[in-house]
């Protein structure tokens, strides 16, 4: 989860202070934006009276969002009135959107939700702003090579993978985790997409590879969820507003086939998983059929990365049985974070990773998602 900060001071708010003032009856959310041109601050942060923003772990065209504000009489000094007019330019201006909560004590606890470009903007005469906004991760999605990219035997897969993300957009960050792997030599070539070639490249690995909603890239390992160590808890009766569990047999697989497609093989390298879990319709000696997947890449080496990285994009396919659910926003929550939800009700008592998350501030509802888990069995 995101560290709450000071937001005069910039030090960091303890968690159960924050914990506490979630749970108030009076809660007190607030969210601003910092004007950034040219990757610096302008000391102009405008209150945010409206809009949303959504945030995706697998489709990074969907981390964008709209802001509504006034430009009246501003309730922070740091705000001019007016400034707005003159520093936002399409293109050019950068967000940096903060938000959280008014703990009541004199202090105001935020968290950075991220960078987002202007994408455009527009100004009514009652003074209203509102900007439709891009993350800084869609600069990768729209990218293409416009030279081919190398990548020779020996080099480190993440490294490289880091390189090519770095064509597309320079000097991004990518936090690499975990243990390292060895590229082949393989040519990109040109009009290739680069965030389609890096995300195969993970998932050859057994690996997710996922903007982190704050302009950075994480390459970790396919995390273990953990339910004694939960980022959130959702509970019917508490916290959650909304809760439904949806499921469609469109783009789904209860078995995947991965294998190496390397020229220099002298046998083949494959391996598979199977969705086994016996309380799930899904499965593979289920109601519903076999439906398996293949998939090959020339990154696969082993036998044992084959069956890692067939249980991995089995994982992947957890859309199609999906949970949703509302609560009040926490801006302290992130995409892969893990949360137990959990309704009496409706049979369910779930810990799942979250895959996509919007933030409405108008109405300080956060709405989520995230698949729903069963048992999957390499081999």
């Amino acid at each position: 989860m995101r560290q709450p900060v000071d937001a005069t001071t910039g030090a960091p708010i303890p968690a159960g202070d924050y914990t506490t003032a979630m749970a108030a009856t009076a809660r007190r959310p607030v969210t601003f934006a910092e004007i950034i041109i040219d990757g610096l601050p302008q000391g102009v942060r405008v209150p945010v009276t409206g809009g949303r923003i959504s945030w995706s772990r697998t489709r990074l065209h969907q981390a964008e969002g709209s802001l509504e504000w006034g430009i009246g009489t501003p309730p922070d000094p740091t705000i001019v009135p007016g400034a707005p007019g003159t520093l936002i330019q399409v293109g050019v201006t950068e967000l940096r959107v903060w938000s959280g909560l008014d703990l009541g004590d004199a202090r105001v606890a935020v968290c950075s939700l991220g960078y987002f470009s202007v994408e455009d903007y527009t100004f009514t005469d009652g003074m209203t702003v509102t900007v439709t906004l891009g993350a800084r991760s869609q600069r990768v999605s729209r990218a293409r090579l416009e030279a081919p990219v190398q990548w020779t035997t020996g080099m480190v897969l993440e490294e490289a993978v880091a390189g090519m993300l770095n064509v597309a957009w320079p000097d991004v960050d990518v936090e690499i985790v975990g243990d390292t792997h060895t590229a082949p030599a393989l040519v990109h070539e040109t009009q290739t997409d680069p965030w389609e070639a890096c995300t195969a490249a993970a998932t050859s690995k057994g690996c997710w590879l996922y903007p982190t909603g704050d302009g950075r890239f994480r390459w970790t390992p396919e995390p273990t969820l953990d339910p004694t160590t939960d980022a959130a808890v959702f509970a019917a009766g508490a916290n959650l507003t909304a809760l439904a569990r949806t499921a469609t047999i469109d783009g789904f697989s209860n078995r995947a086939i991965a294998s190496s497609s390397k020229p220099d093989l002298t046998a083949p390298v494959f391996g598979q998983a199977t969705l086994t879990d016996p309380g799930s319709a899904a499965r593979y000696d289920g109601p519903i059929g076999k439906i398996p997947r293949w998939y090959s890449s020339p990154l696969i080496d082993t036998t044992a990365e084959a069956a890692t990285t067939a249980a991995a994009i089995l994982r992947a396919d957890r859309p199609a049985d999906q949970l949703r659910w509302s609560a009040p926003v926490d801006a302290r929550l992130e995409l892969v974070d893990a949360c137990h939800v959990t309704h009496a009700g409706m049979w369910i008592d779930q810990t799942t990773f979250v895959d996509d998350i919007e933030f409405d501030f108008a109405g300080d509802v956060m709405g989520c998602s995230a698949g729903a888990v069963e048992e999957v069995i390499e081999g």
